[in-house]
């Protein structure tokens, strides 16, 4: 950071110079005011160009700024959004009955592929919303690289958990190995819980969220 710093002063620095240095010449050399004035006019603009350019930096970093924390602020919502509706579909195809708060959620991480397997029933229609919801982890994901919003892990997380949910209609529609089903379902957990421990603030509103539809328990 410190060369790039270094880099792009480099210019202003030579241009400050310049005109000083013009400015000097124009008083002790040049006696022609006509000259004299045209140096001069020179040496203000040389002189004038770091500070032109340093207010539009300035002023572009205020924009890009607030841009990155609406964006920020937009794709926060969006995941969030998007995670409810996985969780919501896990409990109604695991057959949940209790109200799904973040801690009874997290318990499913404890939960065996052969218990998931024996739950586990899904429906065409919640085949066609999780179609959707690994659409939308995809597009928060593009949006997300072009302001520099989520961190390296937190994109490998909505990655890995966008491929788990591939993986899983792609077995479910096509193989129908239950099993293989089911651990595809203990990963997408997974990934939800790792989401949940890597974005602290981005899931912060996750949990006064979370359904509370009453439906056995966990």
């Amino acid at each position: 950071m410190l060369k790039n710093l270094l880099l792009k002063t480099i210019p202003y620095i030579l241009s400050v110079i310049g005109g000083i240095t013009l400015f000097l010449i124009s008083l002790d050399k040049v006696r022609n005011p006509n000259v004299s004035g045209l140096i001069d006019n020179i040496a203000a603009s040389l002189l004038s160009i770091p500070l032109v350019f340093l207010l539009y930096d300035y002023t572009n970093y205020r924009i890009s700024r607030q841009v990155n924390r609406s964006l920020a602020s937009n794709i926060s919502d969006k995941v969030n959004s998007v995670i409810l509706n996985i969780v919501v579909f896990l409990r109604h195809s695991l057959g949940l009955k209790v109200n799904v708060h973040l801690e009874t959620f997290n318990k499913l991480q404890d939960w065996s592929v052969k218990k998931i397997s024996e739950r586990l029933k899904i429906t065409r229609s919640e085949m066609n919303n999780l179609r959707a919801y690994r659409y939308e982890i995809d597009e928060i994901i593009y949006r997300a690289s072009k302001g520099s919003v989520l961190t390296s892990e937190q994109e490998q997380i909505l990655s890995s958990l966008s491929r788990e949910i591939l993986h899983l209609m792609t077995e479910h529609n096509f193989h129908r190995d239950k099993t293989i089903v089911a651990k595809h379902v203990k990963n997408i957990i997974l990934r939800i819980i790792e989401w949940q421990d890597s974005s602290a603030t981005m899931s912060a509103g996750l949990e006064k969220d979370m359904p509370e539809e009453s439906a056995d328990g966990i």
